[in-house]
């Protein structure tokens, strides 16, 4: 049977009535063609994004530094705490905790992930907006300070209120390390150029001078300005039984009466000594004595026991730092002269410390003018002694000096403070830290010879 020709009408006719189908198709292929190059552009776009935003080297270092800080000490800790009783139950699923509880959001490797990517996303938004506004010498500050403000201000206070309710101290411990090195490098940029090398090396000591004087005498008569982590460690550092302290703060607060030494009487009984010393109302002054936890009545051989027990200690110490890091991070290079002068001298800084801190409070205490109570003198004689203690930084190198400086400056700026937890007090901790970072990440970015001492450095490589 043969296929019936198909006439060349119909063939036309055929032709006409699919025209629209072919019309539509390739409208639909078109689409469907836009609709695959717009996705994969928003694809390679949003992978950019993810790389520019959370890939750049900064995060990562940013990010990384703040595990390491968390996970090592604490891994150390449990690792050491097993090995010495000898079990090994449990290890694996303690590590496994230590090992992902930075991850929360409530830790600081989230904080400064954010913290860092949200400023990696402002500061080219920042340029492109002030480019023909702003001079090129100061471009860059500017546009790094304008991010990590915006950054600051978005991050922190959501940060500041998780962990403010389980430690008062931790944010604000922040704050005053970041504003004070931000004010630090603000000087070094400013006005330290213009100073000679004496002048600034004086002008530090000063600093450190003022610092000691804030932190010791916060110690002594105010230990709820500092947090309870810098209050344990002085208390080890200078061996001051924490009765004798309370005696003191309680000798500030009140007159002369038996409650006032309350806290004496009690040292002196648990001593087992007799009962004319634990009366101290029979006294005109508290004896020295009691003071030196009743080891000796001399205040001579009180300091000259301080110094030789403390320099022991600090030498073993400092030894076992020193040659640990002489062998696995030099790999046995380096001049062992040098590094046997630095431990002696690092010794010789926390020794003669509370030595001349002694000898100041016993000095001024026992001999002084017939002016005003004795009460007047023993108070007088802790602030000498905390202001002039500081000037066993001298045995310290000038690099150490300033490393020194930037530890104990952040603890004395946080003593004219009462760290109080109330809205207007965070507001202003917001405020502090979101300049002081924004400061840094700025100086960091455009001028890093400016941040000095190790925290400096390892801020501006980290950030860079």
């Amino acid at each position: 049977m043969q296929t019936p020709a198909v006439l060349p009408q119909t063939y036309s006719r055929y032709i006409k009535q699919l025209k629209p189908l072919t019309s539509i198709s390739g409208v639909l292929q078109r689409h469907l063609r836009i609709i695959v190059y717009i996705y994969r552009i928003s694809t390679k776009n949003a992978i950019k994004a993810i790389r520019a935003i959370f890939l750049q080297r900064s995060t990562i270092v940013v990010a990384l530094f703040a595990y390491l800080c968390e996970v090592v000490p604490n891994l150390a800790r449990n690792t050491t705490k097993h090995l010495l009783e000898l079990k090994a139950k449990g290890l694996s699923s303690e590590t496994w905790r230590i090992l992902i509880a930075p991850l929360q959001a409530d830790r600081s490797p989230i904080f400064m992930i954010r913290l860092v990517a949200t400023l990696n996303v402002l500061n080219p938004l920042f340029m492109k907006a002030l480019y023909p506004h702003i001079d090129g010498e100061y471009f860059l500050f500017t546009t790094t300070f304008l991010a990590g403000l915006i950054s600051s201000l978005l991050h922190f206070p959501r940060f500041q209120q998780l962990k403010i309710e389980n430690d008062r101290f931790y944010t604000f411990d922040w704050t005053c390390i970041l504003a004070t090195k931000a004010i630090d490098s603000v000087i070094s940029a400013t006005v330290s150029p213009h100073l000679s090398s004496q002048t600034n090396d004086m002008a530090d000591l000063l600093v450190i001078l003022v610092s000691t004087y804030c932190v010791m005498t916060a110690w002594w008569l105010r230990p709820k300005r500092l947090s309870p982590q810098m209050v344990n460690w002085i208390t080890k550092m200078t061996r001051i039984d924490p009765r004798v302290q309370k005696g003191v703060q309680q000798l500030h607060q009140d007159s002369i009466n038996g409650a006032s030494f309350e806290a004496f009487q009690t040292f002196a009984y648990q001593k087992g000594k007799n009962l004319q010393t634990r009366d101290l109302i029979q006294h005109d002054r508290i004896p020295c004595e009691v003071l030196h936890e009743f080891t000796t009545e001399s205040c001579c051989k009180h300091a000259l026991d301080n110094f030789v027990s403390q320099f022991a200690s600090s030498l073993k110490l400092y030894s076992y730092i020193n040659l640990f890091t002489f062998v696995f991070f030099r790999g046995f290079k380096g001049n062992l002269k040098k590094l046997l002068i630095k431990t002696v001298k690092s010794s010789l800084f926390v020794s003669s410390l509370t030595t001349i801190h002694w000898g100041c409070i016993c000095l001024v205490r026992n001999y002084h003018p017939r002016w005003y109570g004795q009460k007047f003198w023993d108070i007088l004689g802790i602030r000498v002694g905390s202001a002039l203690a500081g000037l066993s930084v001298l045995f310290e190198s000038a690099k150490r000096r300033n490393d020194l400086m930037l530890f104990i400056t952040p603890k004395a700026l946080g003593t004219f403070f009462e760290a109080t937890d109330n809205d207007e007090r965070r507001k202003w901790e917001t405020i502090a830290f979101s300049v002081s970072f924004a400061v840094l990440v700025a100086f960091a970015r455009s001028s890093p010879k400016r941040l000095r001492g190790v925290v400096g450095q390892g801020l501006s490589y980290m950030v860079k």
